[in-house]
């Protein structure tokens, strides 16, 4: 069965260039998304792509800003831009998945043979999950066994659950079961560690926060 990949190529494009396909890491094929979030000239399913990870840097994307907090608003997509270096791994949706927000938290299945290679919609707070990559906008529709990136390592922006807040260098986990991110305490998955203090809201603004997230899918607790 051809399933799809929806892989971003992070580096050496514009945001005009979303929907055209370039070459992607190791001779792989990859595609970027278009800014209402449909994906055209997918490439056959790959299974070498399993948990595949791949080093960029932290370029500047995005037809929104961060001062605009349009976390939820459909076609909206942003990443730091920090120029820092960062990895992006590779991973599978197990079932239909329709991003809801930027930097949306996606949980690793227990399945043997598929942890840290497929993933599914977080199901609880603090368990292990990777951010999406900002690139993708909100709204993008990855089918079952789709491939897509998620954030490995590095800066990324993740949207902060309503009444949350996240501290200033503080352990960031994932918030319950809508893709959101809240403090991670004990025993929580450390996603990553936020840069400043933010507190979620669901009016406006809707607050996103910058964080550096942990390499590595090994249960890391708060």
């Amino acid at each position: 069965m051809p399933y799809n990949v929806y892989l971003p190529f992070p580096c050496n494009s514009t945001a005009s260039a979303f929907d055209t396909k370039i070459a992607g890491p190791n001779g792989l094929v990859s595609v970027l998304p278009t800014a209402t979030g449909t994906v055209t000239g997918a490439t056959p399913y790959r299974q070498d792509l399993a948990g595949h990870v791949s080093e960029w840097r932290d370029e500047k994307r995005g037809n929104t800003t961060y001062a605009e907090q349009l976390s939820r608003t459909a076609g909206k997509y942003l990443t730091p831009g920090t120029l820092q270096p960062m990895k992006l791994r590779a991973v599978q949706a197990s079932d239909a998945i329709t991003t809801d927000m930027i930097g949306q938290l996606f949980a690793f299945v227990t399945t043997a043979g598929e942890y840290g290679s497929v993933v599914t919609e977080t199901t609880a707070q603090g368990t292990p999950c990777k951010p999406l990559y900002g690139a993708y906008p909100v709204g993008t529709v990855f089918a079952a066994y789709d491939w897509f990136w998620v954030v490995e390592a590095g800066p990324c922006y993740v949207t902060v659950a309503n009444g949350q807040t996240v501290a200033a260098q503080g352990p960031v986990t994932s918030h319950t079961t809508d893709g959101t991110a809240g403090p991670a305490a004990a025993a929580d998955f450390v996603v990553g560690t936020s840069i400043a203090a933010v507190t979620g809201n669901t009016g406006t603004p809707i607050n996103y926060a910058l964080i550096h997230v942990k390499e590595g899918v090994d249960m890391v607790e708060a």
